[in-house]
């Protein structure tokens, strides 16, 4: 199944979603906060957070990739509609039951699953682009 990935694409993919998700936590940070419950002086992490962060973003790009070269369709479109669908039926529904049992906010869940999708959808569109 994973025969044929691009990895130049997967670490093109990783870089970007990494990138998209900063920016998409940066521009909601106070909501963010909000939602979690913490001050900015509570949100400081460890740099550990952010290298394990991009390690798991760098291993769903190669799986992404895998299922997209196994699907025989590397192009943009294919990326997106794989994204939305992995989402959909994964991220999206372990996202909400992880946070109702948590009791979080149904705030942090859109956040979090806005931000899951936006990562994933960029990782199919970048990959496409780059290994097409």
């Amino acid at each position: 199944m994973f025969e044929g990935i691009y990895l130049p694409g997967v670490l093109a993919a990783g870089i970007a979603s990494y990138i998209f998700g900063s920016i998409w936590y940066y521009m909601l940070s106070y909501s963010w906060m909000n939602a979690v419950g913490i001050s900015e002086e509570d949100v400081q992490m460890s740099p550990s957070t952010y290298v394990i962060t991009f390690l798991c973003e760098m291993i769903m790009a190669f799986v992404l990739a895998g299922i997209l070269v196994y699907s025989g369709s590397v192009a943009i479109a294919s990326g997106v509609t794989a994204a939305i669908v992995i989402w959909g039926g994964f991220v999206l529904t372990g996202l909400i039951v992880n946070h109702k049992f948590q009791r979080a906010s149904w705030m942090l869940t859109l956040i979090d699953a806005g931000h899951w999708l936006g990562v994933l959808m960029v990782q199919g569109m970048v990959y496409a682009l780059i290994s097409g």
